[in-house]
């Protein structure tokens, strides 16, 4: 039977302990091995010398696709009904690209992957390490820009604490509607120059739908997580977390056409372990574009 991307990571164990400490004598590091998705381990990286805090470390990795890259279809603008400033103005960056699956042809990175942690133990918490705890000015509102092209950021993660500014900068009117589980509904009317305001979100464990019902492409995602151990992938596909707490804990991947990476099964995550001071690379993941 084929091992899974977590499986893996335990491979070959006792070599790799007999590495760990022959690096760990000559260096002074911590060096901390991790896996690549349905490829094997991969090279074991340096310890994270910023933090020498052995109760917390770091986590990276990076989203690629398994398969054949999608075709990213162009928005049939006739089928709304604009008028001809409206559609000039949607036209004026280029053809409007579905956002479905958005990767790069050529490295197969996946971009607006959530990517999460959870604790190992359901009963347990991750304990966030002070320096995360207080948010910066710049980091209390995150603004969201209706462009020609769509919603700028297409995907949004933020924290119980932190709120969102949806802005319309531009000529066209549009429509703020937001469906939630937790939090309120809304549908508001954008005039052209207008900002809404969304704070004090509560955690949601489904995705927040945001859209603009009069041009139905216009659509993106929000997550808000009671804790800082959350990330959305680059260009490249990338994540990466910060001060983690030492130990095991489950890694959650989700995507808004996929779902939950391994099906169902995939809302529990898979276990890593976080090494303190020092830095562990998950390697590759790879996702399909649907589940099996």
């Amino acid at each position: 039977m084929a091992l899974n991307w977590t499986d893996q990571q335990h491979r070959d164990d006792e070599s790799r302990r007999r590495f760990l400490k022959e690096i760990t004598a000559l260096t002074g590091w911590a060096v901390v091995t991790g896996a690549t998705a349905f490829q094997g381990p991969t090279a074991a990286i340096a310890g994270d010398k910023s933090n020498s805090n052995k109760g917390f470390g770091g986590l990276k990795g990076r989203i690629l696709l398994d398969g054949d890259v999608p075709e990213r279809k162009e928005v049939d603008l006739s089928t709304a009904a604009l008028n001809a400033e409206d559609l000039k103005w949607f036209r004026s960056l280029g053809p409007i690209l579905n956002e479905d699956w958005v990767v790069d042809p050529k490295t197969k990175a996946v971009r607006w992957v959530y990517v999460w942690l959870i604790p190992e133990d359901k009963q347990g918490t991750l304990t966030p390490h002070e320096s995360l705890t207080v948010l910066g000015d710049d980091e209390k509102i995150i603004p969201i820009d209706q462009e020609p092209t769509g919603y700028v950021p297409h995907a949004v993660a933020i924290r119980e604490e932190q709120g969102i500014l949806m802005r319309n900068q531009g000529p066209v009117a549009h429509v703020f509607n937001m469906q939630g589980f937790s939090n309120p509904s809304k549908n508001i009317a954008m005039p052209p120059g207008s900002e809404i305001p969304v704070k004090g979100l509560m955690a949601e464990r489904a995705a927040i739908k945001i859209s603009c019902p009069p041009h139905p492409w216009e659509r993106m995602t929000l997550r808000v997580f009671d804790h800082p151990y959350f990330a959305v992938t680059n260009a490249e596909g990338e994540f990466e977390f910060k001060m983690v707490p030492t130990g095991p804990c489950r890694l959650i991947v989700w995507h808004e056409t996929l779902g939950f990476h391994g099906g169902r099964a995939g809302r529990f995550g898979s276990e890593v372990n976080v090494e303190g001071a020092a830095i562990t690379d998950l390697g590759t993941i790879k996702i399909k574009t649907q589940t099996a």
